[in-house]
């Protein structure tokens, strides 16, 4: 499991960003791989309409904004980076109609 979490570590980095993080590789013997899940604590400011305006940092746990599979120390597949960033999109605009 360890190579499995090294290789995925360098794949996160090169192709997302140092936002995104993953969980634990979990192993599927069905279809003889590796998943792994997307998530991030994604950072956003809020400014309060007080005077003086007072900025406030909050960190918005995002989960499932995509996965990794692994087989033989080989990537199999990946969300594609456009689709992680669109799925980031979508889950801070649901936050903030909140």
């Amino acid at each position: 499991m360890e190579a499995v979490r090294e290789l995925v570590k360098d794949h996160v980095r090169r192709t997302y960003g140092n936002l995104i993080q993953f969980d634990d590789p979990v192993y599927d013997d069905g279809n003889e791989e590796w998943s792994v899940n997307l998530k991030s604590n994604y950072p956003k400011i809020i400014v309060d309409d007080s005077d003086p305006p007072v900025r406030e940092l909050f960190f918005v746990k995002l989960s499932s904004l995509g996965k990794i599979k692994v087989h033989d120390d080989e990537i199999l597949y990946y969300t594609p980076r456009k689709s992680v960033v669109n799925n980031i999109k979508d889950n801070m605009n649901i936050w903030m109609d909140r």
